[in-house]
């Protein structure tokens, strides 16, 4: 399996959230990229379903995203990771974003031990099923969530052969309040297709990217997440 080139990140812990220091000068779009603002309006704020606390259930593993949020911490719960059909493997992570829980790996089918532990977790720091939907994003095309600018751009690096899937690099950035900017993801996947999508909670935002995978002898999947600051730019992801 080749391994996806990692052009741009910054340190990251590996229990579960790494910040990146906001930058202060404003975020370059990749050369050829169009940088045309969206059109679409905000949507109003994420909504968690009151009383309804977030569950792990032991059994075969939910897709990969998130899945709660608390109010009271401001934070989001995701399980992120990779599938892959080469050798059938699969990683899974419970990842606490906005808050210092250390990430915990959940194995695939979701063993009891792993749910009991989780959802102990989600239960002290009070969160609950995330409702509303989610705003994808469009490449090339900004979209304005209140005074934050998340800004998609999607470069082909290599075009691919005989056997070989085209390399596209992905950057995002966030544009915030007083010209703050902060680069949340900057990478290059072999034969990915992306998608990549936003839910506001007031001036936090929840960005997901999710690349499903294809190339020779090889379908997959992966998912990552971030939680981004409106105000100070901060990005916080797993």
């Amino acid at each position: 399996m080749k391994t996806f080139a990692l052009l741009a990140v910054a340190a990251c812990r590996k229990d579960g959230g790494a910040e990146v220091a906001p930058e202060t000068k404003a975020a370059t779009v990749a050369s050829g990229v169009s940088s045309a603002s969206s059109t679409l309006a905000a949507p109003p704020p994420t909504a968690a379903k009151a009383g309804n606390p977030a569950l792990l259930a032991a059994g075969p593993a939910p897709a990969l995203g998130c899945l709660a949020w608390s109010e009271s911490r401001k934070a989001v719960a995701c399980l992120s990771g990779a599938t892959s059909s080469v050798g059938a493997s699969e990683e899974r992570t419970m990842t606490y974003l906005g808050i210092t829980e250390p990430a915990r790996k959940v194995a695939s089918p979701i063993g009891a031990a792993d749910a009991k532990a989780v959802n102990a977790t989600l239960a002290q720091y009070g969160f609950a099923t995330l409702d509303g939907p989610k705003t994808p994003l469009k490449a090339g095309t900004p979209a304005h969530f209140g005074t934050t600018t998340i800004d998609w751009s999607r470069k082909l690096t290599n075009k691919g052969g005989d056997n070989q899937a085209p390399t596209y690099e992905t950057k995002v950035t966030a544009s915030c309040a007083e010209g703050r900017t902060a680069s949340i993801w900057r990478e290059a996947i072999e034969g990915e297709t992306s998608t990549i999508t936003v839910r506001p909670f007031g001036t936090l935002l929840v960005v997901e990217w999710r690349a499903d995978i294809a190339r020779e002898g090889e379908v997959g999947q992966e998912h990552r997440a971030a939680l981004v600051d409106g105000q100070t730019c901060k990005v916080t992801k797993n």
